[in-house]
């Protein structure tokens, strides 16, 4: 092709007709400057495709992880509700003056004492948030969510950490004294005891004040961050939903 316009140049040069050439010249220029425009837009093209193909994966990686959050956040909520249910039916044994047996108070204590932490699963969400990959995320309240969502989860891993201490202390005060080898199988005939310390354990007042710390940390502050995080967390699959409706029909 570039040889065939090159001996149309060159006649049109060998007879004199300049006016002719200088169109000839004018509409070669035309032809190379239209085939730049369009390599140019298919380059421009590909590359919008590959923004778009990025940012598919990086959506669905996001939605895998914050829909593993529901199942988890879910799981821990329930479990951190019937505790606190059971530390308040514990706590009313101070003030009971009903006879309690000591098998009751100590399976009482020992769900009081147990400790249900949440993990999130923010792998996709912390390499983004380390890099400029979260730039190719284009709806930007949903960048601005997940921005924000470390921040909302350690909140709620504070109060988790003083629900921890709580339940320590829990723990302390029960292994001093009470045994729990009876609810190991195959000791089922071992007698329940209880120190001679433990005695008047029901009129600790320290360990009154103990039960009810833990059941304000999970009424004021664990229970009501973890509910956030819940919140926080469908907000974003929401968002992620759409965005990833938005991309489909993009790469349409």
């Amino acid at each position: 092709m570039i040889a065939f316009f090159r001996h149309i140049r060159k006649q049109l040069l060998a007879k004199s007709k300049f006016s002719k050439y200088l169109l000839y010249a004018i509409g070669e220029i035309v032809l190379v400057v239209i085939g730049i425009l369009i390599a140019l837009q298919i380059n421009n093209w590909n590359e919008s495709q590959k923004l778009i193909r990025n940012e598919r994966i990086i959506l669905t990686s996001l939605k895998t992880d914050f829909l593993a959050n529901v199942k988890k956040i879910d799981s821990v909520l329930k479990e951190q509700k019937k505790q606190k249910l059971t530390v308040v039916q514990y706590l009313r044994y101070f003030n009971s003056d009903t006879k309690i047996t000591l098998d009751s108070l100590t399976l009482k204590l020992w769900w009081t004492t147990a400790y249900r932490p949440f993990h999130s699963t923010d792998g996709t969400l912390s390499s983004l948030l380390n890099s400029s990959r979260i730039d190719l995320i284009k709806n930007n309240t949903l960048k601005e969510k997940l921005t924000a969502f470390p921040s909302d989860y350690n909140t709620y891993k504070e109060h988790e950490e003083e629900y921890e201490y709580y339940v320590k202390l829990l723990r302390q005060f029960a292994a001093d004294h009470f045994s729990f080898s009876p609810y190991v199988e195959g000791l089922e005939n071992q007698p329940i005891s209880i120190p001679a310390k433990g005695e008047n354990w029901i009129g600790n007042l320290r360990h009154q004040n103990d039960v009810a710390g833990l059941a304000l940390q999970l009424q004021w502050y664990t229970l009501p961050a973890l509910e956030n995080i819940k919140t926080k967390n469908s907000e974003i699959l929401n968002l992620l939903n759409e965005s990833i409706d938005e991309n489909t029909k993009a790469n349409q």
